[in-house]
């Protein structure tokens, strides 16, 4: 499975974090620089694909 980090502009507090996401074996061919739609939450927010990430980390869930 292919993993991508995705940089999210939230309007709270001017929160710009990086989060990764798995990317379903369908949308494979998405790159960085990407603009991408993605769940956040309980809404969807809009992102931009950072760069490629080789695993996902251990420590959280995807």
């Amino acid at each position: 499975m292919k993993y991508i980090n995705v940089a999210i502009n939230l309007p709270v507090k001017n929160l710009f974090k990086q989060f990764t996401y798995a990317v379903p074996p369908q949308l494979d061919h998405v790159d960085v620089g990407w603009r991408v739609v993605v769940p956040f939450g309980y809404q969807t927010v809009e992102g931009f694909v950072t760069s490629l990430a080789a695993a996902a980390p251990a420590e959280y869930e995807l």
